[in-house]
């Protein structure tokens, strides 16, 4: 039965925005709140076999921008979340991974989506030349050093992702960071 206090008020191709009222509870009684409703995703932190890790540069309208990112995408509707970081993967960087590990499945913004994220490290990437990646996406290979120069001046600033290399060295000890050593 649909809960006569919850309504969508507004419909994209890539997001719905729903309006719910809550009673009972004291901050949000008979107050609307709005939460984006969109489909689960997928962040894939893929690494060469010589250790460069793969970033996509594309442009994002909701920030009016470039940005540098982990490959990343939307789960199609009964799709699993390995087969969506494999896709996403190959389509924004015509790369593939020979091996893959869950890292987190987790919630990005919990204050507004309800969407769920899976993030995968995907091992010993290489491009296939066969395939043609995604118009408008440039590839990056950048070594552990480049992404720590570009996390602190900046340009790599995407919170949830930059966690997921912390996350691989706590699971794997992948990158063997020195967090001593002051450059």
């Amino acid at each position: 039965m649909k809960n006569p206090h919850k309504n969508i008020i507004f419909q994209t191709e890539w997001f719905d925005i729903e309006e719910e009222v809550y009673s009972g509870i004291d901050k949000l009684e008979n107050k609307p709140f709005y939460r984006i409703l969109a489909p689960d995703g997928v962040i894939v932190l893929a690494t060469t076999k010589d250790h460069k890790i793969v970033m996509v540069k594309q442009f994002r309208p909701a920030l009016n921008k470039y940005t540098i990112e982990f490959p990343s995408g939307a789960i199609k509707p009964r799709e699993k979340p390995i087969s969506a970081a494999k896709r996403e993967l190959l389509e924004e960087t015509g790369y593939i991974c020979k091996k893959y590990e869950p890292l987190l499945e987790g919630h990005v913004m919990l204050s507004r989506f309800s969407s769920k994220d899976y993030a995968f490290w995907g091992q010993m990437a290489y491009r296939d030349i066969n395939i043609v990646k995604e118009k408008g996406i440039e590839v990056l290979l950048w070594n552990i050093e480049e992404l720590k120069h570009h996390i602190i001046d900046g340009s790599f600033n995407h919170f949830a992702m930059i966690s997921l290399i912390s996350l691989a060295e706590w699971k794997f000890q992948t990158f063997q960071f020195n967090f001593s050593s002051r450059n």
